[in-house]
């Protein structure tokens, strides 16, 4: 397993614990306070509040410097720096989207004394909040799909292929023999089918001796 395959798997780890979280929020947090503002808003106002921004502000620094090492490790990998562009290009989007409207309009909803929304309006724009911020969350678990397809990719390239080769392998042999070469080009194809040969004489002399 090379450094770039171990980073991409840390990355997705890592994009596995956000998921947990969001998910987390909109089943336990989210909901409690917003069903009725202000009286539902004690979790955040007092000496004991509640915290989020602890675990937020840590984690997307991290994740986001993870994903930059791991597009940049892979890149000369079309499929795996395709699925990491399109996740982290998503959760910068994402990010963006938070820091003008989610994360403002939290803090009004939740910093506001008491009187200083009308409570209709405040029930208002807190479910509205809370729907959109579902929305946010599918649009992240989507974004799972592309970076889950690069990881699969790793896997499937370690696999042992025909005439024992890997895909790494079979993509070694084609640089080679020249770049942008096929596997269905003469030299290549007659170099595995010369591996596979040496294999098979190999295991049958194993086979007379062992008989």
């Amino acid at each position: 397993m090379t450094v770039a395959t171990i980073v991409l798997h840390i990355v997705t780890l890592g994009w596995g614990v956000l998921m947990g979280a969001v998910i987390y929020e909109h089943v336990a947090v989210v909901p409690v306070w917003a069903a009725h503002p202000p009286a539902s808003l004690a979790m955040w106002r007092g000496e004991h509040r509640i915290r989020a921004e602890r675990f937020w502000m840590g984690v997307h620094p991290l994740l986001l410097l993870a994903f930059i090492a791991t597009a940049a490790l892979n890149w000369s990998t079309v499929e795996l720096r395709n699925g990491v562009l399109i996740t982290v290009a998503g959760y910068v989007v994402v990010l963006l989207v938070t820091a003008l409207y989610y994360v403002p309009e939290l803090m009004r909803l939740t910093g506001t004394a008491d009187g200083g929304i009308p409570n209709v309006e405040w029930g208002r724009r807190a479910r509205r909040w809370e729907l959109l911020s579902i929305l946010r969350g599918v649009f992240m678990l989507g974004l799972s799909w592309p970076l889950l397809r690069a990881l699969a990719a790793t896997w499937s390239s370690a696999r042992p292929r025909r005439h024992g080769c890997t895909d790494r392998q079979r993509a070694r042999l084609e640089r080679l023999h020249g770049r942008g070469s096929r596997l269905s080009s003469g030299p290549v194809r007659t170099g595995l089918r010369r591996h596979g040969r040496r294999q098979a004489r190999g295991q049958r002399r194993a086979e007379r001796d062992n008989g």
